[in-house]
């Protein structure tokens, strides 16, 4: 009899053991799969840093004609979508610029293209905002970028606070000579 309690106690013992050990692995594994989901995400974000950027030269207010320019400029990166968020004190708006040409209402590509799409590898395109057209009461205080990589949206990569005004040619004017008259 006294034997078995002994037998009994080291099957318990073992048993404990194993347990912890089939617990410690199920928990080792769902930890293990959520931290490398999450360091690929953060991998993936982490290569745009500096590939995107807001080209601070050619972004200005218009507020004679109500009007915001901003250029963004792509170097050799891919993803499947910029986000370029406008806020102001009277509002905010965020664009999708992808590599499928869209109509946005009142946004053209400078001077004068409507199909909006996403810079190319190694280019920039300047971007020209009616702001009545989307209901700014004034030009943006600011402008972000933030990349969309694998279907993750990453965080802001470029933010401008310092917008310049400017003289935004329309759509209409034309950069022709006048014809002196005798």
């Amino acid at each position: 009899m006294k034997n078995k309690r002994g037998l009994s106690a080291i099957i318990a013992s073992v048993l404990l053991v194993l347990l912890v050990f089939v617990v410690g692995a199920i928990v080792w594994t769902t930890y293990k799969n959520l931290v490398d989901t999450n360091l690929n995400k953060a991998e993936s974000c982490l290569d745009t840093f500096g590939k995107i950027e807001i080209v601070g030269r050619y972004t200005c207010s218009d507020f004679t004609t109500n009007q915001f320019q901003f250029s963004i400029e792509k170097k050799d990166i891919e993803v499947d979508e910029i986000i370029v968020s406008l806020n102001s004190r009277s509002g905010s708006k965020t664009i999708s610029l992808t590599n499928e040409s869209t109509n946005i209402t009142g946004l053209r590509i400078y001077p004068n293209i409507f199909g909006i799409v996403m810079p190319g590898k190694n280019s920039a395109i300047t971007y020209v905002l009616n702001l009545t057209a989307v209901n700014f009461l004034s030009g943006p205080d600011e402008i972000s970028v933030v990349p969309v990589v694998g279907g993750e949206q990453c965080e802001a990569i470029d933010t401008l606070t310092e917008i310049d005004t400017c003289v935004i040619p329309g759509p209409d004017d034309s950069e022709e000579e006048g014809e002196g008259s005798e």
